[in-house]
């Protein structure tokens, strides 16, 4: 890149300087991100771009930050219709239902995240014993008609 003045500057320093922030740049992206920068439109490149500058520049991400939290927290809190689902821990293998199933009731109109959570135990069945070392599925499932569909 430096040997074939691909960056186009006027001198060897210049260079050195402008190859060296973008290779620290590009380090911040995990491997999709860095597809999105290969292939993607003008805009999701330059998008990548800042996104680069604040993952890398303290000082930028805090006052992005700061100024995305202000925009959100002025808007009008949105009106949320209460939401039922159904817990259950499942076999991956077979499907076979391990636990009871819970159901909770989401509907909470407290601002804080915090205020909102709900702890939900599952007890397990004595079937669940069989399949130790195995994949579990937790599924979260919401009322459809008369029955349950997956969340």
């Amino acid at each position: 890149m430096l040997e074939r003045n691909a960056l186009q500057t006027r001198s060897a320093s210049t260079a050195m300087r402008l190859e060296s922030e973008l290779r620290q740049r590009l380090q911040q992206f995990n491997g999709p991100q860095l597809k999105l920068l290969a292939r993607g439109s003008s805009d999701e490149r330059s998008a990548m771009a800042w996104l680069a500058v604040f993952k890398r520049i303290q000082i930028a991400a805090d006052q992005t930050r700061q100024v995305l939290f202000g925009k959100l927290s002025s808007q009008e809190p949105k009106k949320l219709l209460p939401l039922q689902l159904r817990i259950g821990l499942y076999a991956k293998p077979d499907g076979a239902l391990l636990c009871a199933h819970r159901t909770v009731l989401l509907d909470s109109a407290a601002s804080e995240a915090r205020q909102r959570e709900q702890q939900v135990i599952l007890e397990l069945s004595n079937a669940a014993g069989d399949y130790n070392n195995q994949t579990l599925e937790l599924k979260l499932q919401r009322p459809f008609g008369s029955d349950f569909d997956d969340f």
